[in-house]
């Protein structure tokens, strides 16, 4: 711990990260159904931490399917994903085809 004066303290903490995955490609199923898959280059895991998170720093493209195996595909230059909210933020270059 660095003392900046009396009153604060600043605690450096690294964090570090469970998991990397380089060339990535997961699947989302659904009762046996394709329902997404996900393509990214890196994906560094984070769920170790105490507010998990999965970070794509080299992009995503994720292909969604609907019930007649209609494609909507959707790219970022970065994203990242939090667990515990589900929360996803696509970052750059955002394009959605359908």
């Amino acid at each position: 711990m660095k003392i900046i004066s009396k009153k604060f303290k600043i605690l450096i903490q690294k964090i570090f990260y469970q998991l990397v995955l380089l060339n990535l490609k997961l699947i989302y199923t659904d009762s046996a159904k394709v329902k997404a898959i996900l393509y990214s280059d890196l994906n560094k895991d984070f769920t170790n931490q105490s507010f998990p998170y999965s970070e794509f720093p080299e992009g995503v493209k994720i292909t969604f399917y609907d019930n007649d195996l209609n494609e909507t595909i959707v790219t970022s230059d970065y994203a990242i994903t939090y667990n515990k909210t589900n929360i996803v933020n696509l970052i750059g270059n955002v394009v959605i085809n359908n």
